[in-house]
Parts: C-alpha cells; structure tokens; sequence
C-alpha cells in the first residue's frame, strides 16, 4: 500500500495589504489520507488558511484537524479556491475603503 503524499502544485497570487507583511497566498493541490481525493487549499505562509467565507484562519498541525477544519478550508475545485480568495480581496477593498473615508 502506498502512502498517500502531498501534490507539489501551487499557483501564486500575491496578496497585498498596507497593514500586513505582504506574503503570497498560494492555491495547492494537496491530498490527505482524512478526506476523498485531491482537494486545494489557500495558504499564506506555513501558518494560515483560507476558509470557504474568505477569511484567513490558523492551520493546525495535521494530527490536530478535525473533519470539520476539511470542510471549512479545502476546496473541491480550483475555481473554488479562487472564489474564497476572491471573497477576501472584496473584504480587504472594503476595508481599505472604510480607512479611506474615515481619514480627515
């Protein structure tokens, strides 16, 4: 029996914002021995994720994820993926725009 390994595939976008160390948020096609075939994730850096509402959130270790982590923060598709980290790009414009009005 082969052990199933992560895939090396990630597509890179870089997410920039003035109050955060601009990191690259990468779309990897990743595989896990908890859940049924290749799913994507959005991670910045090693130390967080995108969840399916667009909003980053911690990465456990993977002993500490549940089923319920799976399903917030793996996508079944690639376009998936990119609609989460399209959700938080319009969070993050609004945010700036909010700023911008609140400035004397």
């Amino acid at each position: 029996m082969v052990d199933k390994m992560w895939t090396p595939c990630e597509w890179i976008r870089v997410f920039e914002h003035e109050e955060m160390v601009s990191l690259p948020m990468l779309i990897r096609l990743m595989n896990s021995p908890f859940y049924d075939g290749d799913r994507f994730a959005v991670r910045q850096g090693n130390d967080f994720c995108l969840n399916k509402d667009g909003i980053l959130e911690w990465e456990p270790r993977s002993s500490e994820r549940d089923d319920e982590f799976y399903e917030r923060c793996r996508f079944k598709t690639f376009e998936d993926a990119e609609a989460a980290l399209a959700k938080m790009e319009k969070i993050m414009a609004n945010i700036r725009l909010i700023k911008k009005m609140q400035k004397p």
